[in-house]
């Protein structure tokens, strides 16, 4: 009788902890997806604030059309940012920008020009963007 109840324990035990694995499992991962949406939040945030640090280079003269003319496409910045999250979690990413000449037209002898500024954030150890953003600026005209 004894061998039995020995037996009845353990298969209880099994039963008990095989089924306690989903309820850990599972917010295991959605605490994961929800720390990479914040990520990319952040970083969507950064994007925006370096596209008004690209406006206001423009505006002071130091990112002219006649820089972009001689450039091209051409990579424009690449720098390694650190993103600190809530709960002591810091990633490291790097930030590429690069600007693209689209078009230029001339209203009224001033000749203005349609940028398209990509923003990309990359882990340094893979390849694929983790978040990409284009947007197309509107330089207007600067004395050269």
């Amino acid at each position: 009788m004894r061998s039995f109840i020995l037996l009845e324990l353990l298969i209880a035990i099994a039963l008990v902890s095989g089924s306690a694995l989903p309820f850990i499992r599972y917010p295991i991962q959605h605490l994961s997806r929800e720390i990479e949406t914040l990520a990319r939040m952040e970083l969507a945030r950064g994007a925006e604030e370096t596209l008004v640090d690209l406006q206001a280079l423009h505006r002071s003269g130091k990112l002219s059309r006649k820089w972009l003319e001689q450039e091209g496409d051409e990579l424009y910045e690449q720098k390694k940012i650190s993103l600190t999250l809530p709960g002591d979690l810091t990633y490291l990413f790097e930030r590429r920008i690069t600007l693209h000449l689209e078009r230029k037209k001339k209203i009224a002898d001033e000749e203005f020009a349609l940028v398209k500024a990509m923003i990309s954030f990359h882990r340094p150890s893979k390849r694929k963007a983790v978040l990409q953003t284009e947007t197309l600026l509107l330089f207007l005209p600067v004395e050269d």
